[in-house]
């Protein structure tokens, strides 16, 4: 009869399985937008945001047996990537968000949108679009890992 020790080990390896497998899947699909935005510098903070919350996720999920605990760290992951990587000047230890960082996030979200609206493609990479894009597939992993790992 198996302990519950050993049925969990095969379990705790298929959840790297998927998370390794969302991420090359991810990687892919953002690729695939070098032929809407001009140069490739965005792939890699759009790369480190779905690290940071799929690997946050698979982390969690290796040290607590709690089911709940990965889907409440992915998404303070996310914002602690996003606050490091667009507005670190404003928070606290580099990844705490103060009131002035969501001031900072409410400002690209709006350059993003203005930039997607008012560019033709290839549009550049603006910062907020670079946002937007991150903010983005950050959402998308933390559903991803929620619907293909936990459900």
């Amino acid at each position: 009869m198996p302990t519950p020790e050993s049925s969990a080990a095969p379990q705790n390896l298929d959840a790297w399985r998927i998370s390794i497998a969302l991420f090359a899947c991810f990687c892919v699909a953002v690729a695939s937008l070098h032929t809407v935005l001009q140069g490739f510098e965005w792939w890699f903070a759009v790369t480190t945001t779905f690290v940071a919350v799929m690997g946050s996720a698979a982390v969690t999920r290796a040290v607590t047996r709690r089911r709940w605990v990965p889907h409440l760290v992915a998404p303070l992951a996310l914002g602690g990537v996003l606050t490091l990587l667009f507005s670190g000047g404003t928070a606290l230890l580099l990844v705490v968000a103060t009131p002035d960082t969501f001031g900072v996030f409410g400002s690209l979200a709006q350059d993003g949108s203005a930039s997607i609206r008012g560019q033709s493609i290839p549009a550049e990479a603006s910062p907020g679009i670079v946002f937007v894009l991150c903010l983005g597939m950050g959402v998308l992993a933390i559903v991803a890992d929620l619907i293909a790992v936990s459900w």
